[in-house]
């Protein structure tokens, strides 16, 4: 699974886009954030708010041309959509999480024409 998916960031206008890099930065500087939040999720056991914002991670980071990201949160959201499943472990998700959100923002540096 690739880092980046240029195709998808073509399709919505490409590197040369101002708009789109602005976009797309937003979303990578939003993820810490956003890993924050679903470790605290983990901790409070909110399966339903870690669903919900897992799906909204996997969203955002396959409309935005990031499939590990997205096939990340799938599974997790896959998870916490099984009451008989359990969460993953808040050091599992950091684990894995941490490095894909790096190897994300190295693919789209490397790719950025400005």
């Amino acid at each position: 699974m690739e880092d980046i998916d240029i195709d998808q960031i073509e399709a919505l206008g490409g590197f040369g886009s101002p708009d789109l890099i602005e976009i797309l930065q937003d979303f990578l500087d939003g993820l810490d954030a956003h890993a924050l939040n679903l470790v605290s999720l983990l901790e409070n056991g909110d399966r339903e708010a870690f669903r919900e914002s897992v799906h909204r991670l996997k969203g955002g980071a396959q409309m935005s041309g990031f499939p590990k990201l997205g096939e990340l949160a799938t599974t997790w959201e896959d998870l916490a959509r099984t009451e008989s499943s359990p969460l993953p472990a808040k050091d599992e998700l950091q684990l894995k999480l941490t490095p894909a959100i790096h190897a994300a923002r190295c693919a789209f540096s490397h790719h950025r024409t400005d």
